[in-house]
């Protein structure tokens, strides 16, 4: 029986409407993201007014698919999709993916359009295998015994985690029992009375978990070295009531002899007593006193006292109000009085009439409440919180007034309904006084959602906040006023969203000047930020023109492997990429239809499971300085520009042989005379390149039209990107559904594409005069379609209509494009050919941007780049391992590289990690362009020699740097640490390298001569002093802070 259920009563009877696919079940939810008066009006809603989701279900009412209608960042569905197995078990968690034509309707193909998404989309990184599996025993418990992960590497079979379930065996898991008061072991576990489960990670780690048959954990065991298998072992100890009692930490219990807790590691462990109502009532963390907790007949806590408390007497009371709300806390001090007396003695004043909770009253002794409560005498009152209306002292009128908001802000007034929302607070300024207060108010609108903020600083002024928000809570703006002295600052900031709620754009003005975009965001089709454009260049004209271009000072992208872990900030050698700054080593192998990884030096071309690598090289990079064309003055060298392909293969990742793909080196050396600069035609450009690379291959025999084809689109887009026949860097803006008008500008002119169709493929564009006369003003409309009436209309184009396959490649899709544009510019008599030329240009950006995935965003003003490597490393002819580092698999970070803008030199650690994940040593090298290796600045910062107890409390380090001066530079061993612990406490750290150098550890406390420890603590584990920095005392307030 097929079944529709609907959210928003409408809903269910406007179903159909929405096109879902009748034969399946499914639950459609729309939420309006804009307010409407009327339920009616949902189905005529725009796509950005309403957030549409259906899920369909099988006949056992376990999900199919969810669908987020038009929730991708460029309009398209987000699609989860769920497979299951005979038995009913989920198999395969697959991982979303934005489908390619927005539709309510199930779809039957989506496993196919998931593949091609995860093969083919931009800026997403690519995979055979965009799901996770699992491997199930057999058995009716069906439980896990291997988890993959996305990705080839984290197939089942390879780099995945492996489960197992066993139970004890004999002397393998210590019996924990309290004997006169004592936590002691004289015993273990007979066989098979604990569950074993032993987890193994991606690199054969082991965690090994005991339960009990009331499946509580009665040890935890991790494997931090092999040969032989060494664990750390954490113990959990419970009571006859179940209740945990003591957990002892690895290292303590590794140094235990007798295994007698109380005695031997009293100060190590953790420790917890209970009453008679199972409440901590006595709790004891390692190296700080013991904690205590008193209680009400309501089981809340009342009072807390600390161990430096206790030689005072003084305790923390917390009071309520009669909804059990706290309203307010303080000190007290109850000389020679114990925690069990205290307890009694509460009990004892509740039974006679004492009041469990405040009241709000008119008098200003305790701050508009009652002393009712204990304690009834307060010595110092902390903090006080006020709650459902604003007359604080409960004299009939508000204490604080509302201020009107500023020029812009909508809500003008608050809601009265604030019943159990937080009106006000108080807290004191520890001056000593007791008697400073900074209140705190906050007001609200009809959704309880803060709309103004006022709070006294502690100069004595006052700062306020205001802050609106759209009708689904989404922050639209703040502004935030600061107040002293007569003198005052506001910042104001407003924010901006897409149509499924991602941050675009976030502006600020600073007390009314100007203002400014502090950042504007853009996202993959996956919703993961992959761009963040900062400090937006205000417009220097009167008069800002339709789809003005904005320019940043810095843009900052971001890229992600396709676990989702961050694997680039920029480009890591601060180069042009095609597909993005920082995505060129994220992209597919290269193919007709995917084209990534441009740079003026090196091509890259390679898939993470697959890889092969096309490269071109250029011998003088000084040769790349282009400035707006390319002539023989790079090519009169013989060997100035080298093209080959390289072949990898896992036997051979080092690659010691140059061979192609057609086991030829292709070299070029461009003897004739080729002038490209921004007005070359792509047709020129492929008349003279692609037979010549062609011609040239086939004369070394090789035919392979692979081969061919990859070499001729790699020196295509590498001439193409340099010399800017297409664009000038930073000269366009790619439309999307958040601008909806946008520009390329070529010889002056402007080139204006306005978006029509929801999909992007139709668009209405037109060329506007830019003169030197005339910079600012953009009013004149050139060669456009004659309206008949002495105007013009705009040339309308639909790419839609323009048939783009996936054998095409780069330049063949915008070779298409600009058949299309130039057919429809004969079709309209259009013969100017500075249109005809944008028009060209146009065409060809739009497809090498939709289909080829090159995107022409070239900052070149990046400051810094970085790259982090996982499962992958870096190599090098003759050494595998330049940076001693290895693939890991279990997210933590093998390699990171960074270039800074400042020296142009790429730099790099690579790290090595024992078996619980601690780094262990990092490798520092600087990578030589000359010779393609990494051989300088060889261990110039590296750290090596790093241990640590089984605790992870560091034992020892080496650490190189500069061991010269800043004007005579020299390196070498900087610091070679051994740390000295008490227990879990840092007492002595020795540095026993010899010599003072400018950044080393600064030894102020020779502790071997001088007898005294480098650090002290009080009975809470502060630290009271620092010898090595010459602090001989620290004072901590109640709530223990310096």
């Amino acid at each position: 029986m097929k079944k529709i259920i609907g959210f928003f009563t409408l809903t269910l009877l406007l179903t159909r409407l929405n096109g879902e696919t009748s034969t399946e079940n499914y639950v459609i939810t729309t939420t309006p993201v804009t307010e409407i008066s009327d339920a009616q009006l949902i189905p005529t809603m725009g796509n950005t007014q309403k957030r549409t989701q259906v899920i369909y279900y099988d006949g056992l009412g376990r999900p199919l698919q969810e669908i987020a209608h038009r929730q991708g960042p460029s309009f398209e569905d987000m699609i989860q999709i769920y497979e299951y197995d005979m038995h009913g078990r989920e198999v395969k968690k697959h991982l979303p993916y934005g489908g390619a034509s927005p539709s309510l309707n199930f779809r039957t193909n989506a496993f196919t359009e998931q593949k091609d998404f995860y093969q083919k989309k931009a800026r997403v990184s690519h995979t055979q295998y965009p799901f996770s599996e699992a491997q199930f025993e057999e058995s009716p418990f069906d439980r896990v015994l291997e988890q993959g992960s996305a990705g080839v590497d984290w197939q089942v079979g390879g780099e995945t985690i492996e489960i197992s379930y066993e139970v004890n065996g004999p002397s393998e898991v210590r019996l924990w029992v309290m004997n006169s008061g004592q936590w002691v072991s004289n015993s273990f576990y007979a066989s098979g009375e604990l569950y074993r489960h032993i987890t193994r990670d991606e690199h054969g780690m082991k965690t090994v978990v005991y339960n009990d048959k009331e499946s509580r954990t009665v040890l935890r065991k991790q494997q931090f070295g092999s040969n032989p298998e060494r664990f750390t072992e954490t113990y959990y100890v419970y009571d006859d009531l179940g209740l945990l009692r003591c957990v002892i930490p690895p290292q303590a219990y590794a140094d235990m002899i007798s295994y007698n807790v109380n005695i031997e590691v009293p100060d190590r462990v953790y420790l917890y007593n209970y009453d008679e109502r199972k409440r901590v009532v006595e709790k004891k963390i390692p190296h700080k006193g013991w904690e205590y907790i008193v209680y009400d007949d309501l089981d809340r806590p009342v009072a807390t006292q600390d161990a430096v408390q206790r030689a005072s007497w003084q305790w923390t009371f917390t009071k309520y109000d009669v909804l059990g709300r706290i309203i307010m806390t303080g000190l007290k001090v109850r000389s020679g009085e114990s925690r069990a007396t205290l307890q009694q003695n509460i009990y004892s004043w509740i039974a006679v009439g004492v009041k469990r909770y405040e009241e709000r009253t008119n008098s200003t002794a305790y701050f508009g409440y009652t002393s009712l409560a204990w304690p009834t005498n307060m010595d110092e009152v902390l903090t006080v919180n006020y709650y459902d209306d604003y007359d604080f002292n409960n004299d009939g009128s508000p204490d604080v007034n509302f201020a009107s908001p500023p020029t812009g802000f909508t809500v003008s007034s608050p809601t009265a309904r604030t019943r159990s929302l937080p009106t006000g607070n108080l807290v004191q300024v520890l001056d000593g006084t007791g008697n400073t207060f900074l209140q705190s108010v906050n007001w609200y609108d009809e959704k309880g959602r803060v709309i103004q903020s006022r709070t006294q600083n502690h100069l004595g002024g006052v700062d306020r906040t205001f802050n609106e928000y759209n009708f689904i809570g989404e922050l639209l703006r703040t502004r935030t006023e600061h107040g002293f002295g007569g003198q005052g600052h506001y910042f104001e900031k407003r924010f901006t969203y897409d149509h499924a709620g991602r941050l675009l754009k976030t502006y600020q003005s600073i007390d009314g000047k100007d203002e400014i975009i502090l950042s504007s965001q853009s996202y993959n089709a996956l919703g993961q930020l992959t761009e963040k454009d900062l400090h937006g260049v205000p417009y220097s004209g009167t008069t800002i023109p339709p789809g003005w271009n904005q320019t940043y000072l810095q843009s900052v992208d971001y890229a992600y492997n396709i676990r989702g872990w961050l694997t680039h900030i920029n480009n890591a050698d601060l180069k042009d990429d095609a597909y993005n700054d920082a995505s060129a080593s994220t992209g597919g192998f290269i193919s007709g239809y995917d084209f990534y990884g441009l740079s003026y030096k090196v091509v890259e071309i390679y898939d993470n499971e697959t890889p092969s690598h096309l490269e071109l090289w250029v011998q003088d990079e000084s040769e790349m300085l282009v400035q707006g064309n390319l002539t023989t003055a790079h090519y009169d060298n013989e060997e100035a520009a080298r093209m080959f392909l390289r072949e990898y293969s896992a036997e051979d990742a080092v690659y010691t042989t140059l061979n192609s793909i057609a086991n030829v080196v292709f070299t070029n050396s461009y003897q004739q005379a080729r002038t490209v600069n921004s007005n070359t035609e792509i047709s020129a450009l492929e008349e003279w390149l692609y037979p010549e690379v062609a011609d040239d291959l086939q004369a070394q025999e090789v035919f392979d039209e692979t081969a061919i084809g990859a070499v001729q689109q790699s020196v295509f887009n590498y001439v193409a990107g340099k010399a800017g026949h297409i664009m000038e860097a930073d000269s366009v803006a790619f439309a999307d559904q958040k601008l909806y008008l946008t520009y390329l500008e070529k010889n002056g002119y402007q080139l204006f594409m306005k978006v029509k169709g929801e999909n992007q493929e139709e668009a209405e564009i037109f060329i506007m005069d830019h003169t030197p006369s005339n910079q600012e003003e953009y009013n004149h409309l050139l060669a456009l379609t004659d309206n008949g009436e002495g105007g013009y209309n705009p040339l309308l184009v639909n790419f839609g209509t323009v048939t783009l396959t996936e054998n095409m490649g780069t330049v063949e899709a915008m070779l298409a494009c600009q058949d299309y544009v130039t057919a429809e510019l004969v079709n309209n008599n259009i013969t100017n050919v500075a249109t005809k030329d944008a028009l060209d240009r146009f065409a060809a950006a739009y497809a090498a941007d939709d289909y080829g995935n090159v995107y022409f965003n070239n900052d070149e003003n990046d400051l810094w780049g970085m790259e982090l490597k996982y499962n992958s490393k870096s190599s090098q002819l003759g050494n595998n391992e330049p940076l001693q580092s290895t693939q890991l698999y279990n997210g933590n970070i093998a390699e990171m590289h960074w270039k800074s803008g400042s020296d142009n030199i790429r730099r790099a650690y690579g790290y090595q990690y024992d078996g619980l994940n601690r780094l262990t040593a990092a490798t520092f090298k600087a990578f030589n362009y000359s010779n393609e290796l990494w051989d300088k600045e060889v261990n110039r910062y590296s750290v090596n020699g790093i241990s640590y107890d089984l605790n992870g409390n560091i034992g020892t380090l080496n650490r190189r740097g500069l061991t010269g001066t800043i004007s005579t530079p020299a390196f070498g061993v900087m610091d070679d640490i051994i740390y000295a612990y008490s227990g879990d406490q840092l007492i002595n750290v020795t540095d026993e390298e010899i010599g003072s150098h400018p950044l080393d550890f600064a030894d102020g406390n020779l502790h071997y001569t001088t007898g005294l420890d480098d650090y002290t603590y009080d009975n809470n584990g502060n630290l009271t002093k620092d010898r090595n920095k010459g602090i001989t005392g620290i004072t901590y307030n109640h709530l223990n802070l310096p």
